[in-house]
């Protein structure tokens, strides 16, 4: 589901997206400094965005059980 203030649930990374985004003339590295993964994501085709789920993991249930 939707995490934080952001659409995007996560992401996915393999071993030659940051190759294949230099050779598109982006810098994993300012992205990263820039605290912007979201874009980062976004322009590799990694960004996961499922919508929602109907859960919530920052949830807190409590039962009191006399």
């Amino acid at each position: 589901g939707d995490d934080g203030t952001s659409a995007a649930a996560g992401g996915v990374v393999v071993g030659d997206t940051i190759g294949e985004l230099a050779a598109k003339g982006l810098d994993a590295e300012s992205y990263l400094v820039g605290n912007d993964s979201r874009r980062f994501l976004d322009a590799s085709g990694g960004l996961i965005v499922t919508g929602q789920t109907g859960t919530n993991v920052n949830d807190l249930y409590l039962a009191l059980i006399r």
